[in-house]
This record gives C-alpha cells, structure tokens and sequence, in this order.
C-alpha cells in the first residue's frame, strides 16, 4: 500500500509498482486531482478509481464519473460503506494478465485460449477432444 499526499508522487508510485485500487482525493496542494484521474485512465486503463471527495454536488460527481472514476463517494462517509464499495470494486477488477506461453512453433495465449503453431491457429475438432 503507497498513500502519498501530492498528484508528483502519486505519479511516481504508479509508475514504479502495480496496484488493485486508487483511492483518489480532488483535493491535492499540486494541481487538480481529475486531472491526475484523466492521467490514470490513460496509462492505467483497468485500474479500478475510487473518488472521496468532500466535493458532493451532483454535477461535481458526473464531472468525476465522467474522467473515469469507477466510483464516487462524498465525504463524511461511513466506513463500512467505504470498506464495501472497495470490495465491489476488487470483485470487478480485472485479473492479471497471463503470460503466453511459447515453445517452438508452438503459441498458447491463456487469455483467449488460442492454440497456434507457425502463427496459424489450431482448430480443434470434436474427435481431437479428450
């Protein structure tokens, strides 16, 4: 877990290790905290973004929704509301991608469960399944 406190070393952490959730502040002393998120999405597509923002009117929230937040919620908030929201988001995340697989002319990407040998994809048939 990385808290940081300035959109510079939030930039910093993301760009150095993996994570499963932002949790995003709008207010940050180094600039505006959706124009960090605008930055997130761009780079880190699948990254699930939580907004937690005193900023509660609506059109600030669509504003936020809008740049890519997966989702808002406005200060105060109750903890076990906030605890949940993670939860939802994690369960929608994304799993890591998996490697391909290669040996020879041999190609298994897990992702799409394509099998190809000499870049053509191998077609199974009925009877070559076990």
């Amino acid at each position: 877990m990385d808290a940081v406190t300035t959109i510079a070393d939030a930039e910093l952490v993301l760009a150095l290790r993996e994570h499963d959730l932002v949790l995003l502040d709008l207010g940050l002393p180094d600039g505006n905290g959706i124009d960090l998120l605008r930055r997130i999405r761009r780079d880190h597509k699948d990254l699930p973004v939580l907004i937690i923002s005193a900023r509660g009117s609506i059109e600030e929230r669509i504003e936020g929704l809008d740049a890519g937040a997966d989702d808002y919620l406005v200060k105060p908030f109750h903890h076990k509301e906030f605890l949940a929201r993670c939860r939802a988001m994690l369960r929608r995340a994304p799993t890591a991608l998996q490697p391909v697989l290669e040996a020879g002319h041999l190609r298994y990407d897990p992702s799409t469960a394509e099998l190809s040998c000499k870049d053509a994809p191998f077609r199974w048939r009925r009877e070559n399944a076990p």
